[in-house]
């Protein structure tokens, strides 16, 4: 009997203790001296874009954001009608709470009920928004000191400024070490920066540090870091600056990150969705065999149900297209037939160069650039490296022939498919006119899309020759942006 009391007490406990966890979310908003008939919920995906996520009914004095599921993380505004300002406030373990302000003043008459974090939230804005004015101060006399050469005021005002960073820095670690579960303790360790141990003095060992530490205290299980403008930049800082430039380290990367990203669906979705986006638009070349590898590895029904099968379709079918001619690939071989009615194939050619060359005659830009190219192989450094092997891919031959004839193109292997027997559309991801490859000796595609004064600069780095400016064939060359190279931190 005693046995069954014990357990039976047990049991009013539960359900007791269930009984008080409260399902879902509700948050009310008071604001006072507010006119207009709704308001909006809005926040931040990643970037610093706005997203309006919901249209909230006003009604007399209030606002309720209710449903029977918790609302997702982040940091959320409140957007008046006008959308002319608006006041943040977070959404994490906590969701039933009440909030009041005043028109006249959003952010200054903020309160919360029932809501810790929030509350910290709100002092911590205050007093960061008092730091950030007494920074602005010191910054005023920092600068006015340094134009009337007082070096005294400079020295002074620098030590100020640190010690004022060195205060804020504190005041974050401190949060972090009181508060470790808050949305806020997760925001600023996403935005510190990696400690380098002094031990390392060489430079490479201590990029490599950086590098491999960057993510180190980002909490990927955590979605609401997603709704924040802090974590866009930072992913693009990593591949940008960090990681080497080359098609290789980024795949490394990308493949590092993604993986990281799987402690939570939302944050795999939008690393993933970030990094196709990202390398699918990119103008470097050879970048977009980074979407190929991404597309190929990560894109499934099942890894991926937010993308629905059309354009999962779609996006499989255009990374196959550009697995055909990604840089280091040999060139899909093409048989075809020439002004003199015999077969000339691509793959018979003998030559330290090709340059396969897709072109119409009644192009306006092909009739401007083919001129160009036969430039570089009548009068270049390399003229005696190169064999061009120009495709003309209209379906009638007479302006074709005419255009080589006038233009004294008769040294290069011209070749047409008017019956597109050869799908050198589907192997060459030919959708405009003109495209340029360039393959080495052994066929292999080495650089793409060029422009000719693209290409003579490649072959002018490739082969490290230094021609003064006022020598070269092109002047000048503004407008190449396939072959851009950019440079890392490190």
């Amino acid at each position: 009997m005693k046995k069954f009391a014990i357990i039976f007490s047990s049991l009013l406990l539960t359900l007791s203790l269930s009984a008080q966890i409260q399902k879902g979310a509700e948050i009310k908003i008071k604001i006072n001296h507010y006119k207009d008939s709704v308001i909006y919920l809005a926040h931040n995906y990643g970037d610093d874009k706005l997203y309006i996520q919901d249209t909230i009914p006003f009604i007399k004095g209030w606002a309720t954001i209710k449903q029977d599921s918790a609302l997702e993380h982040g940091i959320y505004m409140i957007v008046p009608q006008n959308k002319r300002n608006y006041f943040e406030f977070i959404i994490h373990n906590e969701q039933h709470f009440t909030l009041t302000t005043d028109t006249t003043d959003y952010a200054k008459n903020l309160k919360f009920k029932g809501s810790e974090q929030n509350t910290l939230f709100l002092e911590h804005n205050r007093w960061i928004s008092s730091k950030g004015k007494e920074r602005d101060s010191l910054m005023k006399v920092y600068e006015a000191a340094k134009k009337e050469n007082k070096a005294d005021v400079v020295k002074s005002t620098e030590e100020k400024l640190i010690a004022l960073n060195k205060e804020v820095e504190n005041e974050q670690k401190n949060y972090i070490k009181t508060h470790p579960d808050h949305l806020l303790s997760k925001i600023f360790l996403m935005l510190q920066e990696v400690e380098i141990p002094e031990t390392l003095s060489n430079d490479t060992l201590k990029y490599q540090y950086y590098k491999n530490h960057f993510w180190d205290k980002v909490d990927f299980s955590e979605e609401g870091l997603l709704r924040t403008p802090m974590l866009q930049p930072k992913v693009t800082r990593y591949f940008d600056k960090i990681i080497s430039q080359d098609p290789d380290s980024i795949i490394v990367a990308a493949d590092f990150l993604v993986e990281k990203s799987k402690a939570h669906p939302l944050m795999f979705r939008f690393i993933l969705q970030t990094l196709t986006s990202k390398y699918e638009r990119s103008q470097i070349m050879c970048f977009d065999g980074i979407f190929v590898h991404l597309v190929n590895k990560f894109y499934s029904k099942e890894s991926c149900p937010w993308v629905n099968e059309t354009t999962l379709i779609k996006m499989k079918t255009r990374a196959k297209s550009l697995q055909y001619v990604g840089c280091g690939q040999v060139a899909h071989d093409l048989k075809l037939i020439g002004l003199d009615n015999k077969y000339h194939q691509l793959s018979k050619i003998k030559s330290p160069y090709t340059v396969v060359w897709f072109w119409d005659s009644d192009c306006g830009h092909c009739k401007a650039q083919t001129p160009k190219l036969k430039k570089i192989t009548d009068t270049s450094p390399f003229k005696d490296s190169i064999v061009v092997y120009a495709v003309n891919i209209e379906n009638e031959t007479v302006g074709y022939k005419k255009f080589v004839k006038e233009t004294g193109l008769e040294k290069w292997t011209n070749v047409i498919d008017t019956t597109f027997e050869s799908r050198f559309r589907d192997y060459y991801d030919i959708y405009s006119t003109p495209v340029m490859y360039l393959l080495d000796k052994d066929k292999r595609i080495i650089a793409k899309r060029l422009d000719p004064e693209g290409l003579y600069d490649f072959l002018l780095r490739t082969w490290d020759l230094k021609i003064p400016q006022d020598e070269r064939l092109f002047k000048e060359n503004d407008n190449n942006k396939d072959i851009k190279h950019e440079e890392g931190e490190h």
